[in-house]
């Protein structure tokens, strides 16, 4: 059944990314409301490529524009810190999305390929059904 969502898009608890155009969404979820944050990205070599900021924002879903006109077209990584008013640490979890392009299972786990990383089917959010 699995094998079904090839060609699909899904959206999953992650930290990838793919870069192919001149802007890419970094989506994050916080546990409370933050009063700033940072956002690391990494290359696939894990080189760190760019640091981005923000200001106040809400708790729950979130989504920061990153200018990718002069970046190389690939995949990526993420991360999030954020803090809250008082300076003390919020949890922030990243979401991926992407095209499934293939079902692996390891220890008996099935994993969706995505963004060329490996996400685990418990981690799945949501699935858009293709057009096609």
């Amino acid at each position: 059944q699995l094998v079904g969502l090839i060609g699909n898009a899904v959206v999953a608890n992650g930290n990838s990314i793919t870069v192919s155009g001149a802007t890419t969404n970094l989506a994050y979820n916080l546990s409370q409301n933050a009063r700033q944050g940072t956002i690391k990205i990494n290359d696939s070599r894990g080189n760190l490529v760019q640091t981005l900021t923000f200001g106040s924002q809400q708790a729950g879903s979130n989504v920061m524009n990153w200018n990718t006109s002069s970046v190389k077209p690939g995949t990526y990584t993420f991360t999030v810190s954020a803090v809250d008013s008082k300076g003390s640490p919020v949890t922030a979890s990243t979401v991926t999305s992407g095209l499934v392009t293939g079902v692996t299972f390891q220890n008996g786990v099935p994993y969706l390929s995505v963004n060329g990383q490996n996400v685990a089917f418990g981690d799945v959010l949501y699935i858009t059904k293709s057009g096609n």
